[in-house]
């Protein structure tokens, strides 16, 4: 029977396909208002190694440079890396190293900022950052 039990937590654990250091809810994308940037909840629709495609649900949060027309309930936005400063990345509640280890259909929350990003091979360009993301799975 302890056999039976510890192989079920085993399987449940490490199909989260998450096995970095814990993090706590929230403590990547925060929960209070923000300066700037924009906070968001969305549907993870494609990933790679440096983009996340959401689609936007609700804009949670916005400093005064971020409110704009783009950013809305619907819309369909590639978040990219920024080109300069670190960015965190959960899901599951596990840290993980890039935006290929996030999965599509992924509810996700997002914290970004309109400044400089990159996807290479193309050069550095003005676009929506991803600076905070923590994901959950369907």
């Amino acid at each position: 029977m302890v056999i039976l039990l510890a192989v079920i937590v085993a399987l449940a654990l490490g199909g989260s396909g998450s096995s970095g250091p814990a993090v706590a809810p929230g403590s990547i994308v925060g929960t209070t208002p923000l300066t700037s940037g924009y906070r968001l909840t969305g549907k993870i629709i494609k990933v790679t190694a440096s983009t996340i495609l959401v689609r936007i649900t609700s804009l949670d949060a916005s400093g005064g440079e971020a409110r704009n027309v783009v950013l809305r309930g619907g819309a369909q936005i590639e978040f990219e890396r920024p080109v300069d400063g670190p960015v965190a990345l959960a899901r599951n509640g596990h840290e993980v190293a890039s935006p290929d280890k996030l999965h599509a259909g992924d509810t996700v929350v997002l914290v970004g900022q309109f400044t400089s990003v990159v996807t290479p091979p193309a050069p550095a360009h003005q676009g929506y950052a991803y600076l905070g993301v923590e994901a959950t799975s369907k």
